[in-house]
Order: C-alpha cells, then sequence, then structure tokens
C-alpha cells in the first residue's frame, strides 16, 4: 500500500504467513527502519531476518523468545558483532 502523503511504501503483516524477500547480498551499508504495534507476542516473531544459513552472516532482529522486548543478532560469518 502506498501512502499518499509520503509517496512511501507501507506493509501490513498479521502473522498468517506475510513475508517479504529481498536480496541476502547486501554488500553495502543500509538501513532498517520499522514501525511494530503486536497484537500478541509470538515465539520468536521476527522483524528481519536473513543470512546465508544458521550462523553464517546473519542479521536478526525479533522479540525474544514470547517477551516483549527485542532480540538483536548480528554475525560475521559465525561470530557476535
Amino acid at each position: 500500500m502506498v501512502d499518499p502523503r509520503t509517496g512511501l511504501t507501507n506493509y501490513y503483516f498479521d502473522a498468517e504467513g506475510d513475508w517479504l524477500s529481498t536480496s541476502t547480498n547486501f554488500g553495502v551499508p543500509f538501513t532498517i527502519t520499522f514501525w511494530g504495534c503486536w497484537a500478541k507476542f509470538n515465539t520468536w516473531s521476527r522483524i528481519f531476518d536473513s543470512g546465508l544459513g544458521q550462523d553464517k552472516d546473519n542479521i536478526l532482529i525479533a522479540n525474544h523468545g514470547g517477551a516483549r522486548h527485542f532480540h538483536i543478532n548480528v554475525r560475521k560469518g559465525n561470530k557476535w558483532r
């Protein structure tokens, strides 16, 4: 949906199989911006999850387990950053 005031594209997710796909080969600096309002906290509801597999150049932003706080994980290879 495009916001008529700003011309920016917005997405609505209702936790029923919603997702967007993008390249995982960023190669340049980038910014992730979001606004969220949860109706409920599912286990590890992801805002952003990108990488080459478990512990391989990952970026993860999600609620921690079923909690109401964020977990941000950035790995270069399998090392925490």
